[in-house]
């Protein structure tokens, strides 16, 4: 046990409470325990130290921190939406169609609305094959509340028309309806999302997004032209995925009736 003579009192010691555990002088041979009064053989020495302990030598150095950035790297997105894709400055249009006659709509849809029941009407109606068509569209305008402003029979004609345009204009051999993709690009960002249709010919895959725009059928090239980012995706995908060629990618206007394919 080692303890400073100036301190004979330490904390640990009076927790003890053992004063006689410390001899009262270097001549102290024994120990005399409490209560039974045996007295054990202890040796006490003092040890003191002659002069002043050497110098240890020190050095000073500055604080170590991380060197300031002075050039910013932009990091990309992890992910990409293919509908914000920007459109392609070297994009142009190949053939523009014209289906049949212009949809009339009644009073002013939310045009969010109606395009999400062409879209699910158009994917019903190839999934199912209902054997009555009309009950099944009934559905599925009303369920997007939009019975008011397009009838059924014209919104079926939406479909025929598209059915026939892929049968004679595409040669389509079978078609996927809301097909979903994931596709990692060269740069390690993701792309996922749902192509409307995918056509399988017999010599490879045709894309086609449908568009209730209701603007006029002299806008369609325009308009088709602002989505030739987002077909150029769907287009590297499905041929990452499927080792085939994508022959080519359409806009199907099913409100005003049209189809616009895009060339880049």
């Amino acid at each position: 046990m080692i303890i400073p003579l100036k301190d004979t009192k330490g904390e640990w010691l009076n927790s003890l409470n053992a004063e006689w555990m410390l001899p009262t002088t270097e001549e102290d041979k024994v120990l005399t325990l409490p209560v039974s009064n045996l007295k054990i053989p202890v040796a006490f020495k003092i040890l003191q130290q002659d002069g002043d302990p050497d110098g240890v030598a020190t050095t000073t150095q500055q604080p170590h921190w991380f060197a300031p950035i002075t050039q910013t790297a932009e990091k990309l997105p992890a992910k990409r939406s293919p509908s914000a894709e920007p459109a392609l400055v070297n994009a142009s249009i190949g053939k523009a169609l014209i289906l049949g006659e212009r949809i009339s709509l009644q009073g002013t849809p939310k045009m969010a609305h109606l395009g999400a029941a062409i879209h699910a009407l158009i994917a019903t109606q190839f999934i199912n094959d209902a054997v009555e068509p009309k009950l099944l569209a009934e559905k599925v305008l009303t369920s997007y509340a939009v019975t008011e402003h397009i009838s059924v029979d014209d919104a079926l004609s939406c479909v025929t028309r598209f059915k026939s345009f892929i049968d004679h204009e595409l040669k389509a051999i079978s078609t996927q309806v809301e097909y979903p993709i994931e596709y990692q690009l060269p740069n390690g960002q993701t792309a996922s999302g749902w192509i409307d249709a995918l056509v399988e010919t017999e010599q490879g895959y045709i894309i086609v997004d449908h568009k209730s725009n209701p603007q006029s059928s002299a806008s369609q090239q325009e308009i088709a032209l602002k989505y030739s980012g987002q077909l150029a995706l769907y287009k590297a995908a499905v041929e990452a995925a499927t080792n085939k060629p994508v022959l080519g990618c359409w806009i199907h206007f099913a409100i005003t009736s049209g189809a616009v394919s895009i060339e880049f």
